[in-house]
């Protein structure tokens, strides 16, 4: 009798690197086609629910914002925050 392969409950800290890495790549290659389309028409909502949904399965496996949507700090918010700490000093 063969014994059955047990499941984790969760992807390895690896696994899920590489999972959010691919779905990124997926999201980059989404994004190109949504450019093309009217917000308007069918395929563009069917591929905005679909990259959406991405987004869920990035948020819930890594615990973390997608990295496609991280926005980073602008140049004039990082100097607008270097002011605010000298003037408290």
């Amino acid at each position: 009798m063969s014994s059955r392969h047990k499941r984790r409950p969760k992807l390895l800290e690896t696994q899920a690197a590489e999972f959010v890495f691919e779905a990124a790549e997926f999201h980059r290659k989404l994004s190109r086609h949504l450019i093309a389309l009217k917000p308007q028409e069918a395929q563009y909502r069917a591929i905005l629910a679909l990259s959406e949904e991405v987004f869920r399965a990035v948020a819930l496996v890594s615990e973390e914002t997608p990295p496609w949507a991280v926005s980073k700090p602008s140049e004039w918010s990082q100097s607008a925050i270097g002011t605010e700490d000298a003037e408290e000093q």
